[in-house]
């Protein structure tokens, strides 16, 4: 985390050190950017950065008309990062929505250790937004990995890991409904039905002659 945050504290495009990263690690892997949001479980920044936070989210209205940024934020329609955002904006509990906002309006990236640092502990009955228990993201974890961390050669994010992470959070996401539905009839089949639906929201964005149908707000 230190030598990330001393690596590039003068690269402007540069706003998270992140610690956790609950996809596979291979050996030899470096340190690498992404451009999605994200993050906040361990994380490092600098005051330039933080500087910028915007608890208000001022410019929603206008991003909200953007669809085709709205489809780059939710990771290319696959987490709905914009409805978790719509949510939370001004709720006192929580913070790393209107961060994750900002950080991606001011084209930011994150620096990622290619295998976790950090397990989320906050699951269980007494949390204030997961009390259901453990997800993929947190339960995927190995902490014993123990390899010296290389930095990136090139400051620009890496395509195929934010492929991944794009994939892995639509998956995880619908592995998480699947789980928590209690296999009540009404409940696997909205779980089965979001699954086949989230792409569908947001057909429109490749849809020609900027036909709108408002499903992305949905």
């Amino acid at each position: 985390m230190n030598d990330g945050l001393d690596a590039y504290e003068n690269a402007p495009r540069v706003f998270i050190v992140g610690g956790h990263w609950a996809m596979k690690s291979r050996p030899g892997d470096k340190a690498f950017f992404i451009d999605a949001p994200g993050g906040t479980w361990g994380w490092a920044t600098w005051k330039r950065a933080w500087d910028l936070y915007d608890y208000h989210v001022k410019g929603i209205q206008e991003f909200l008309k953007n669809k085709r940024l709205v489809w780059e934020y939710d990771l290319r329609g696959r987490c709905n990062n914009t409805a978790m955002l719509l949510r939370h904006i001004e709720d006192p509990d929580v913070w790393d929505c209107m961060w994750h906002w900002k950080v991606f309006m001011e084209k930011g990236m994150t620096l990622y250790s290619p295998y976790a640092l950090t397990k989320n502990i906050g699951f269980g009955d007494e949390a204030t937004h997961t009390p259901k228990g453990g997800d993929w993201w947190a339960d995927n974890i190995d902490l014993s990995i123990d390899r010296p961390i290389l930095m990136p050669d090139k400051v620009e994010p890496d395509a195929e890991r934010e492929e991944e992470l794009a994939n892995v959070n639509y998956v995880a996401s619908f592995r998480d409904r699947w789980k928590n539905c209690g296999f009540t009839p009404r409940e696997i089949v909205k779980a089965v039905f979001w699954f086949f639906y989230r792409p569908l929201r947001y057909i429109e964005m490749i849809m020609p002659f900027g036909i709108s149908f408002g499903i992305y707000k949905r």
